[in-house]
Order: C-alpha cells, then sequence, then structure tokens
C-alpha cells in the first residue's frame, strides 16, 4: 500500500469516527433534552443563560482581567444555586459590591476619556 493510500485511507477512518461519535452525542442530547423537558426544565433557558454569563464574563475579563471574572463566576453560581441562606447571602454581597466597583470604575474612566 502506498503512502498516499494508507493517508487517505487513515483520513476516512476518523471521518467515519468523528461521524458515529458526533451521532451518539446528537441522540444523548435528544434525550438528555427530551428528559429534562418531561421534569419542566427547558435546555433552551439553561441556553440562554449560560451564554448571557459566558458574555458578561467575557466583557468583565477584558476590562478588569481574569481574577475578576473568576470571582464573579463563583458568586454568580451561588447566588444561582446555593440554596443555603448564608451562601445565597454572600454570593449577593459579592455580586453586589462587584457591580459598584466595576461601575465605579467605567465612570471613572469616561471622566478621563472626556477630559482629556
Amino acid at each position: 500500500m502506498s503512502k498516499s493510500t494508507s493517508i487517505s485511507f487513515g483520513i476516512r477512518n476518523m471521518a467515519d469516527t468523528l461521524r458515529v461519535n458526533l451521532f451518539r452525542i446528537g441522540i444523548i442530547w435528544l434525550c438528555v433534552r427530551v428528559g429534562l423537558r418531561r421534569i419542566g426544565i427547558n435546555l433552551f433557558r439553561i441556553g440562554v443563560n449560560l451564554f448571557r454569563i459566558r458574555v458578561i464574563l467575557f466583557c468583565i475579563r477584558v476590562y478588569c482581567g481574569h481574577g475578576f471574572s473568576v470571582l464573579l463566576a463563583v458568586a454568580w453560581f451561588g447566588v444561582r444555586i446555593g440554596q443555603v441562606g448564608h451562601l445565597r447571602w454572600f454570593c449577593k454581597r459579592i455580586l453586589v459590591g462587584f457591580f459598584l466597583v466595576l461601575t465605579r470604575m467605567i465612570i471613572i474612566s469616561v471622566r478621563i476619556l472626556s477630559s482629556g
């Protein structure tokens, strides 16, 4: 078997494997979606919320750096997931403080840019 034949055979093999794996993932995703919808959880809303969180984290990462976005992610998920009263209260305080600091930074930077 020549080298080009073995390369094309390997690529075809990889494509078949990828196609089968994508098909399996699609079936699993469909089953999960139907199952969650039966118990009243809409995956579209979860996806939209996760997309919003990712956009917010990207903007914060660009503006403030990586550490702030990690802190915000932990606090956000603590508020969304935390059923314990103290954890939820603490994470809400982190979020409120973070957004106060962020708005203060934006106001200061706008003043500096507009004055110069």
